[in-house]
């Protein structure tokens, strides 16, 4: 039977707490070795991100996430981690051979990328699979974004034409250029969205360029992750939705499992 805990107690552990990773935030900055620096930011960047996990947890709407089906690839913020355990913000496949969308937690394999001579013994190399894949996606929504894109500036300039010619007529029909310029300030929304939507592909790009050598499942890092922690895909829009590695690279993933977690030499 747990012990009730006071107020009091809880803001005395607070102030230890705030002392301690006050005391590891100044060793790691005044260290003279880069890494601790990069280490202290990417402290302060988990410690951020944990704290708005918290404060979202009760409210989170979990059934806005989609159902993700086992060999599909998503984004997952993996945080501020020990030793050699996987950290830091990656791809990871789908482990779970039916995750419902109720189920506030799937597992995942983290993927990293390189090629099949940096690979673990104990890992799997999946060649270019993923890469090419996503790259294929991603020459699709770049182009259907540059479509749209041509379409909507063209469409803006004839309606901003007819607007003009419309204020230098003496008659102005006041109705008439109310809805020209509620269509022009739609098309200017589109516009902005789909400039988004084109920072965001660009981003992509730069991820998806790591993944040139190949990417690896990393088998010994298999983690139960809560669905909070999922940064891509949220939409069908997403670059990542509906990603999946073919039965090949699954049976290779299933095969390591075997030989690591289930049968006994």
């Amino acid at each position: 039977m747990s012990r009730t805990i006071t107020k009091d107690e809880v803001v005395s552990h607070k102030k230890k707490a705030i002392k301690a990773i006050g005391n590891t935030f100044e060793a790691f900055i005044n260290s003279p070795e880069d890494r601790h620096l990069k280490k202290a930011d990417l402290l302060a960047y988990w410690i951020e991100s944990f704290s708005s996990y918290i404060l979202d947890e009760e409210k989170y709407d979990y059934s806005k996430i989609p159902k993700f089906k086992r060999g599909e690839v998503i984004s997952v913020n993996f945080g501020f981690n020990v030793g050699s355990e996987h950290g830091g913000r990656h791809y990871a496949i789908v482990l779970d051979n039916d995750n419902k969308q109720s189920s506030r937690v799937i597992t995942v394999i983290p993927l990293s990328s390189g090629s099949s001579d940096n690979t673990n013994e104990r890992d799997v190399y999946l060649g270019n699979e993923l890469y090419d894949k996503l790259k294929t996606k991603y020459d699709k929504l770049c182009e259907e974004n540059d479509s749209s894109m041509k379409e909507m500036t063209q469409m803006l300039e004839i309606i901003r034409k007819i607007l003009s010619a419309e204020e230098e007529t003496s008659n102005v029909d006041s109705e008439k250029m109310e809805s020209f310029k509620e269509i022009v300030n739609n098309l200017e929304k589109r516009v902005d969205i789909l400039n988004e939507e084109k920072k965001m592909l660009e981003n992509y790009n730069k991820e998806i360029s790591k993944l040139k050598t190949g990417s690896r499942a990393l088998m010994e890092q298999i983690t139960t992750i809560s669905k909070m922690r999922i940064y891509k895909p949220k939409t069908s829009r997403d670059l990542l939705y509906g990603i999946k590695f073919s039965d090949g690279a699954m049976d290779k993933i299933n095969d390591k499992l075997k030989e690591l977690y289930v049968f006994s030499k």
